[in-house]
């Protein structure tokens, strides 16, 4: 089955919530629709030059179709728009106030990922420094 449009995912591998995030998204997409990449990966903004300038570490992004950049909660939306199995969601997005409050709840977790989900490192995760 061929793919209607190319959907990359960047994430922060070294992040044990983000890790765990693309583990579960990626079981679910039956039809692998989406492609993930580690922001880490060494060629990154020579594939993707419109990731320059970036907060990656910040957020989870995503392009698709090698243009249109998602940041944060815009890449969680667009992803229960994307996978199949997360589509049922869709009519929660189209509820007054969920951008606002996606946005807010995105950030907090984001921001804190690390503190609050540390326990979740292993050898392989959170080998940043700071992390």
């Amino acid at each position: 089955m061929e793919k209607q449009s190319e959907f990359i995912v960047f994430y922060d591998s070294d992040c044990p919530l983000c890790t765990r995030f693309h583990t579960y998204l990626s079981a679910i997409d039956k039809t692998d629709t989406v492609d993930w990449k580690s922001i880490y990966d060494e060629d990154l903004f020579e594939k993707y030059p419109m990731l320059k300038g970036e907060p990656l570490e910040e957020q989870m992004h995503s392009v698709e179709d090698g243009t249109y950049v998602y940041a944060g909660y815009f890449t969680v939306k667009k992803l229960c728009y994307t996978i199949p199995a997360l589509k049922p969601l869709k009519a929660v997005f189209l509820l007054p106030g969920v951008e606002a409050l996606g946005r807010k709840l995105y950030h907090t977790v984001s921001t804190n990922r690390y503190q609050w989900f540390h326990f979740l490192c292993d050898s392989s995760t959170c080998q940043r420094e700071g992390h």
